[in-house]
């Protein structure tokens, strides 16, 4: 039997092989720290943009944002979010399959494939008095 410390080919291929590892995993440091997803509510209000570690780089509420009142607008910005995570998680995920094919299967496991967030709660009646007022 050669050892690759005794077999100039053989030694060779493996420096070939952690040169070609070591290109790879600069590329993955790379696009795990630059790579983003961008998620939009359904009806467009609200458009969250995610890290691949989650950290929220940009919220964009349009037009029809102001429309939905707090408690719907907190929930769609909510459930955007939670979609846009969902997303990175995945795309982390195939990112690190080549190097640990088992986190491909145990990320994916608890997180189940992107769905559309639902449409948040009706906003309460304008025309109902406040839980918040004392009666006079």
């Amino acid at each position: 039997m050669t050892w690759p410390d005794r077999d100039p080919v053989a030694l060779a291929d493996t420096q070939l092989a952690l040169d070609e590892l070591r290109s790879r995993a600069a590329d993955l440091t790379t696009r795990l720290s630059t790579d983003r997803v961008t998620e939009s509510s359904p009806d467009g209000s609200v458009t969250v943009t995610l890290s691949l570690t989650g950290a929220l780089i940009d919220l964009t509420l349009n037009h029809r944002a102001c429309a939905l009142g707090p408690t719907r607008l907190t929930a769609t910005i909510l459930q955007t979010t939670a979609a846009a995570q969902v997303r990175a998680t995945h795309q982390v995920a195939a990112a690190v399959s080549p190097f640990a094919p088992e986190a491909l299967h145990l990320i994916t496991h608890h997180h189940p494939p992107h769905r559309p967030p639902p449409n948040p709660p009706n906003p309460p009646n304008p025309t109902s008095p406040s839980p918040f007022l004392l009666p006079s």
